[in-house]
């Protein structure tokens, strides 16, 4: 079974990683929902091959496609603004309504520390922190726990 940590220097190995729409290729592209399922399908948790969403899907949209998607792959443990406080895990998934005036989730990433998380954003994959980061302080926010994985 995969450890959290195995995750952490996975999600860790993208960083530098530029940003390229619909693509998922370690150190040559991705996006922010094809780089978590990059990183899970390196680590073995995922099969799947990943999405083709229109850059703007969320902005016409009250359906919340990518929460849904993400809810495949661990249990939601925790929503809220993120703050320091956020119960996040190394390894966990975390979204954010990245757009104050979007109402679905539309941007994620995976945890190395909480608040520390590697996200996918234009020009590429880096670590940042969350509670100072533009896409992620003080957004609504809510945390995954790919251990937890649902029954389907």
């Amino acid at each position: 079974m995969i450890n959290r940590e195995q995750i952490v220097a996975e999600a860790l190995s993208w960083v530098g990683t530029p940003y390229h729409p619909r693509a998922m290729v370690k150190l040559a592209g991705c996006d922010c929902a094809t780089f978590i399922l990059g990183v899970f399908r390196n680590c073995g948790l995922v099969l799947e091959r990943g999405h083709a969403e229109a850059g703007d899907w969320f902005c016409h949209t009250q359906e919340d496609r990518y929460f849904a998607k993400a809810l495949r792959h661990g249990r939601l443990v925790a929503e809220g603004i993120g703050y320091a406080s956020l119960a996040a895990q190394p390894g966990d998934i975390v979204l954010t309504h990245h757009q104050r005036s979007v109402r679905v989730y539309n941007h994620g990433g995976i945890v190395v520390k909480w608040p520390s998380i590697v996200h996918s954003v234009y020009p590429r994959v880096e670590l940042a922190d969350a509670t100072k980061h533009w896409m992620w302080g003080f957004h609504q926010t809510a945390v995954l726990d790919p251990y937890e994985v649902p029954v389907a």
